[in-house]
């Protein structure tokens, strides 16, 4: 009886420091950006800050497809983010990071790499509010950079949805196929942006384009956003 007495304590410690493994891995991992760039990016009201999950992989229309989990619950979706007419493609990623988002910037921070997406006419604007005291290892540009709140589980043939859309829709990529999985009808109306502008912002959604091209943004089953070619 007195052997399992004394074996309890340490149990109860082992068990405390299995349920704080997953979030101590955030606290600690080196995908983290350094101290001084993170507070340069705090103090910026335009710059948002995320860490969790983040897959990368190309759709069949040539955009690339940034995926980023909740750091509890990878498998459920937060945002999601389309590069248009992107000049390379990248390798497919799925891991912990962090991300560092301002208009059509973002940079990735993974355990080996720092990958730096944007739009063209963005270049460079991101770099510009943190200190430099980190190398690049990938870049993509692009012509338009397109954000969805998705929040919603991503599962294989789920019924659950956004904003009235299959999450199917996302896993297959196909984000930007048609008005129905995010891409808006450049034929109609622009709710937010239109002709001339360069970004434009919903409920849900938002966009930022590079010269040549402007941001539409349109009320619908889901709200729509992204880049429409300046005609």
């Amino acid at each position: 009886m007195k052997s399992i007495t004394k074996k309890l304590p340490i149990l109860l410690i082992l068990t405390i420091l299995l349920s704080c493994t997953t979030d101590s891995n955030f606290q600690q991992s080196v995908f983290k950006f350094d101290r001084d760039v993170l507070a340069a990016a705090e103090h910026d009201n335009n710059i948002r800050i995320l860490t969790g999950y983040v897959g990368i992989q190309p759709n069949s229309l040539g955009e690339l497809v940034v995926r980023y989990a909740d750091k509890n619950d990878r498998e459920y979706v937060d945002q999601l983010f389309i590069l248009q007419g992107v000049n390379r493609s990248l390798r497919v990623i799925e891991t912990q990071a962090q991300l560092i988002i301002s208009d059509g910037n973002m940079l990735i921070k993974t355990a080996d790499d720092i990958i730096y997406i944007m739009v063209d006419d963005y270049r460079g604007e991101l770099l510009k509010k943190l200190p430099q005291n980190f190398k690049i290892n990938e870049e993509a540009v692009g012509y338009g950079l397109a954000n969805w709140e998705i929040r919603a589980y991503d599962i294989e043939n789920t019924e659950e949805n956004f904003n009235g859309a299959p999450i199917a829709a996302f896993n297959s990529h196909e984000v930007g196929k048609s008005k129905d999985m995010g891409a808006p009808d450049c034929e109609e109306t622009c709710d937010s942006g239109g002709t001339g502008s360069t970004s434009c912002s919903i409920s849900g959604c938002s966009a930022s384009c590079s010269e040549g091209y402007h941001a539409c943004c349109q009320y619908g089953s889901p709200n729509t956003c992204g880049c429409c070619e300046n005609s």
